[in-house]
């Protein structure tokens, strides 16, 4: 299924690219300008990754607008580019909030796109993503958010209404995903 849509979306994107995602997520209020105002812009079936140069302020969107770096495609260009920034800078992997006590590693889903920008490198967006974030998957570093992280991928699913138009039913999910999913048609909250 995600076979010929990655094919698709591969014919499409524009050569000069580094870094190209086919998963991606968001709050609701990002996706919402993303896949309405930002993503129609583009006339392929790509998109520029989201940055302060896209007038976000004007939507009053602001940071890493997307996130979750759970399915793309990076060039040797981009990868280089990420490793490089890395070695130079190897605190740049770490952050400490103002109440911890140690640092931690930083999100791979925000090095990524800030290195491979930085370096003045092409990261594209599919607009149809091929691949999604599985209900009720346990954060490592967000627990709390899980069940918004559903919501937004169910925003974001019935947003893509025409490749995806059944939902979660178009999605390939274990059977304990497919619980997960039953439960919150079931009573209308995400929880495991």
């Amino acid at each position: 299924l995600c076979g010929p849509k990655i094919k698709s979306i591969m014919k499409g994107v524009p050569s000069d690219h580094h870094l190209l995602y086919f998963g991606w997520l968001g709050n609701i209020k990002n996706l919402n300008w993303t896949i309405n105002v930002h993503a129609p812009k583009s006339g392929g079936p790509t998109f520029p990754f989201p940055t302060n140069e896209h007038h976000m302020e004007d939507h009053d969107i602001y940071g890493t607008v997307l996130w979750g770096a759970y399915a793309y495609h990076i060039k040797k260009a981009g990868y280089d580019a990420i490793i490089s920034a890395l070695t130079l800078d190897v605190g740049g992997l770490l952050w400490k909030g103002k109440r911890m006590r140690a640092y931690v590693a930083k999100p791979v889903d925000k090095i990524m796109p800030r290195k491979v920008k930085n370096a003045g490198l092409r990261i594209e967006v599919a607009k149809s993503p091929c691949f999604f974030r599985a209900p009720m998957l346990k954060s490592r570093i967000h627990a709390k958010w899980d069940p918004e992280f559903c919501k937004s991928t169910e925003f974001q699913l019935e947003a893509d209404s025409t490749e995806m138009p059944n939902g979660w039913d178009d999605v390939w999910l274990t059977d304990s995903e497919r619980r997960v999913v039953e439960r919150k048609v079931q009573i209308g909250l995400w929880q495991d």
